[in-house]
């Protein structure tokens, strides 16, 4: 969290620790922090603003989930 330019916390749809929390405690490590309610929203404000820079998805399996729909399309 130090060495990021940029920090964007969110939750899972259904499961997840307050962003509030999330935010307070990534202010500790990071000045330049930002909430974003949902997944996809967030990934995608993040690949918006990265311009040339490493976007780096990291939580749960349900955020990695939601994030991953960004890029693979489900196939029946």
């Amino acid at each position: 969290v130090p060495l990021a330019k940029k920090i964007i916390v969110t939750k899972a749809k259904y499961r997840g620790v307050d962003l509030e929390i999330l935010q307070k405690e990534a202010l500790k490590y990071n000045n330049n922090v930002f909430a974003v309610e949902d997944v996809k929203q967030a990934v995608k404000k993040a690949i918006k603003e990265a311009s040339n820079e490493i976007v780096v998805v990291t939580g749960s399996i349900f955020v990695a989930g939601e994030a991953r729909e960004l890029w693979f399309e489900e196939k029946p």
